[in-house]
């Protein structure tokens, strides 16, 4: 997203990430960092998982990098740029049913946005637990929308869909790659 300022690009960054995340959880994002050349994170506070929905029966956990970065072109004068994402779905039992990841400057050798399915997604194929199955990249709405349709998370508004659709919309409009990784 946009703006004027740092400061007003992290804001039209956080704000529709804020309104998809009502959907299914109270819980508010903490952002870290103050220093605009840096990197800096959003998660939940402590980098705790959020209980979601009205049933309460499945958590996400959350962690996206990102950058606030100058453009000199129509995305700019500042943008928000992710650099790295980790989100994770949790059942009632408490283990993680899958995790998606994205961290190109990590020490791991994959660096393309994956998904991991962990023990809670049932029994598996015991080399799938370390696989680093390739998604494209994925939204926080994405997960938001799987929690509801697939995993039956009960949402907090009834306007859900809209909701998720304009913000993942909005995402889908100032984002600067897509499909694997930047190249």
């Amino acid at each position: 997203m946009a703006g004027d300022t740092p400061r007003k690009a992290v804001d039209s960054f956080l704000t529709p990430i804020r309104k998809a995340l009502s959907c299914v959880t109270m819980a508010v994002l903490f952002v870290d960092g103050k220093d605009e050349k840096a990197e800096h994170s959003l998660s939940f506070p402590g980098g705790e998982p959020a209980t979601l929905g009205k049933d309460k029966r499945y958590t996400l956990n959350i962690r996206q990098m990102y950058r606030v970065v100058k453009r000199e072109d129509e995305r700019g004068p500042w943008k928000v740029q992710t650099t790295g994402y980790f989100y994770a779905l949790t059942g009632e039992d408490g283990a993680t049913i899958l995790e998606y990841h994205w961290h190109p400057a990590g020490s791991s050798p994959v660096v393309v946005p994956h998904l991991h399915l962990e023990k809670g997604a049932g029994n598996l194929r015991d080399d799938l637990h370390r696989a680093h199955i390739p998604t494209g990249r994925i939204a926080i709405e994405d997960a938001i929308r799987l929690a509801i349709e697939a995993f039956e998370v009960e949402p907090l508004r009834d306007d859900w869909d809209a909701v998720l659709k304009s913000s993942q919309d909005s995402f889908e409009r100032w984002r600067t790659w897509g499909g694997s990784g930047p190249r």
